[in-house]
């Protein structure tokens, strides 16, 4: 069994504690014969999670409020072929692939120098400076953005823009090993979610084949647009050029029937009061990747742009 210090990052309202909420409820609901995943919670913050998941199913009540506080999260996960010819080469050596995962959720206004008049800036200095001590000692790093800002007005447009330059600042604080040439993170697998793609799929005007649409877009070229250049030269910049990266679309409330499930899209369908059978019928798309990728390296779904980050620039060539 692996330990795994992980982070989860984003901007407010990237979907960053919704994801975990999401992965926690679809490993419970996956069922494969080849293998099987299982999920152990090990603190009370992710016995927490769980809770506020059945609390959902139960009242059709939408509770994934986004995080507030630096907060923890510790549990099991496993990964368990079923049989020795699994459809899964990385699967063949019949070894269950365990990881005690150690993560942490943290406020966007903690990284990304959010302003309003509820914001208690003493307290996200302090939140700030904790990540950047975990960050020090991070093996992996979920990176998490809003893909329905690719169609956000100018202002948040330019948001999404300047995110390089939040990154370039904490990453600078938290450097604690020196490889050859300039100094590097120590986090060996990142992965970007691009989170929200079913709001992404509905203001793309997708109706029943905005489950397709999304299958039919390569995530690493979408975020690369939505990033812009200055991001991945920050990747390039703090990360070494053997650092496994991932890319992949991703959303909590998931598809129904191919299309948006907007029934659970709060202020596109019935809001805050949902009814029980589209609460019976949520499917988070793809929030077990992130997850799967971290533990083993592997594209779980076949829909993750995975690469290293020294080949990085030349998958990027293709998009200019």
């Amino acid at each position: 069994m692996t330990d795994q210090n992980s982070l989860i990052i984003g901007p407010s309202n990237a979907g960053k504690t919704a994801l975990l909420a999401a992965f926690l409820y679809a490993v419970s609901q996956f069922h494969q014969k080849d293998y099987t995943l299982q999920v152990q919670a090990q603190n009370d913050n992710t016995r927490h999670v769980l809770k506020h998941v059945v609390e959902f199913l139960r009242s059709g009540q939408l509770p994934f409020q986004g995080t507030t506080t630096l907060i923890d999260y510790d549990f099991l996960f496993s990964i368990e072929a079923q049989h020795s010819r699994s459809v899964f080469r990385w699967f063949q050596s019949h070894r269950p692939v365990v990881s005690r995962v150690h993560f942490v959720d943290s406020p966007g206004g903690s990284v990304f120098g959010e302003e309003g008049e509820e914001i208690d800036y003493a307290a996200m200095g302090e939140y700030r400076r904790a990540l950047i001590e975990k960050l020090k000692k991070a093996e992996g790093l979920v990176l998490c953005v809003d893909a329905a800002e690719h169609n956000a007005q100018v202002d948040l447009q330019q948001k999404n823009g300047w995110i390089y330059a939040y990154l370039n600042d904490i990453f600078s604080r938290a450097i604690e090993h020196t490889h050859k040439g300039l100094p590097k993170l120590g986090v060996k697998r990142l992965f970007l979610c691009l989170n929200k793609c079913d709001l992404w799929a509905l203001q793309e005007g997708y109706e029943g084949d905005a489950q397709e649409s999304i299958h039919g877009v390569n995530p690493l070229e979408f975020a690369y647009q939505l990033l812009g250049q200055g991001f991945f030269n920050t990747l390039q910049t703090w990360f070494s050029p053997e650092t496994e990266l991932g890319f992949a679309f991703c959303s909590a409330y998931g598809f129904l029937d191919g299309g948006p499930n907007t029934l659970l899209l709060s202020g596109i369908g019935m809001g805050e009061q949902i009814q029980k059978q589209h609460v019976d019928a949520w499917r988070p798309f793809q929030v077990l990747d992130p997850f799967v990728f971290l533990a083993s390296g592997k594209n779980f779904s076949g829909s993750v742009s995975c690469l290293k980050l020294k080949d990085l620039s030349k998958r990027l060539m293709e998009f200019r």
